[in-house]
């Protein structure tokens, strides 16, 4: 089952006593659709979070800030990630992004059509 939002995501890893590795992460993106437009990327999306690696590199810190008893800060990890994109892409970073996510998204639908009626 695919978590719904950032408290789900952490308990979700709590419950599985799950480590961070970069398997793991690896594994979340795909099982949890962070690429696909899951309704826990669209939960991400809402926060501006825009790539799948940003969103699992949020989950797992959350996730062990959560078992330490440290405030997660989810601000806090979001301006980080705006920082990094904005110093590499600029300004724009954040309309771009959600250009790139849309396109990548209606690629993907596309194909998952074709593929449902063999065309």
């Amino acid at each position: 089952m695919i978590p719904k939002n950032l408290d789900e995501a952490v308990q979700s890893l709590i419950d599985m006593d799950l480590k961070e590795s970069h398997p793991a992460g690896f594994a979340l993106r795909n099982s949890w659709g962070l690429w696909s437009g899951s309704i826990l990327a669209q939960w991400f999306y809402t926060k501006q979070i825009y790539h799948a690696d940003d969103m699992s590199a949020i989950i797992f810190d959350s996730y062990k800030r959560s078992l330490i008893g440290e405030d997660r800060d989810l601000d806090g990890q979001i301006k980080k990630y705006h920082n990094h994109w904005r110093k590499s892409m600029g300004k724009d970073h954040l309309s771009k992004m959600r250009k790139d996510v849309i396109e990548y998204i209606t690629l993907m639908r596309r194909e998952k059509i074709k593929r449902i009626f063999d065309l």
